[in-house]
């Protein structure tokens, strides 16, 4: 079992920082690569071709409260999340991969809900707030090396983190 972890995002942009911050803010994982910065959709091909397991972090728009963490298995945040800030998206990356034949075995994405994405701004209060969360929900796929193919989702934090079968998304309460 092979698996990725990647941040999506430009640390420069606001909100649109988080993904970064997610994986940099993630303990060593042996067997699991950590990709810390990928700032264009299109490169996640590449990132994340040979994985059995593929977990982008990257931040949302659209109807989620700022700072949501929303999990989704599959290609995208559902809802009109949209884009973050990027003129791609995750599903046109996924479509593409699996044309290409260069898709990871399981796509997970984990969108934390942004507020501002002006250029040369930190991360918003609201999203600062739920770095520890989004971290959690990474590690909740299962990736330390004794439980990488296993799931483990049972296994983690006693915060209650909401899931849903394949396909759909999740809301973490807070």
């Amino acid at each position: 079992m092979t698996a990725v972890v990647i941040g999506l995002g430009n640390p420069l942009c606001g909100d649109d920082g988080i993904g970064p911050a997610v994986v940099a803010a993630l303990p060593p994982l042996p067997g699991v690569r950590l990709v810390p910065r990928i700032a264009d959709p299109l490169a996640l091909v590449d990132a994340w071709t040979g994985a059995d397991l593929a977990v982008v972090v990257d931040a949302v728009r659209g109807a989620f409260r700022a700072g949501e963490v929303v999990r989704c298995a599959g290609a995208a945040p559902p809802g009109g999340a949209g884009r973050g800030g990027h003129a791609l998206d995750v599903a046109a990356a996924a479509r593409l991969g699996e044309v290409l034949g260069r898709s990871p075995g399981r796509l997970v994405v984990l969108g934390v809900a942004g507020v501002d994405f002006s250029p040369g701004r930190g991360l918003s209060a609201p999203v600062t707030a739920a770095l520890p969360a989004a971290v959690r929900a990474v590690l909740a796929e299962g990736l330390w090396s004794s439980q990488i193919g296993q799931n483990a989702r049972s296994a983690t934090s006693p915060e209650r983190v909401g899931w849903t079968p394949e396909g759909t998304a999740d809301r973490e309460e807070r």
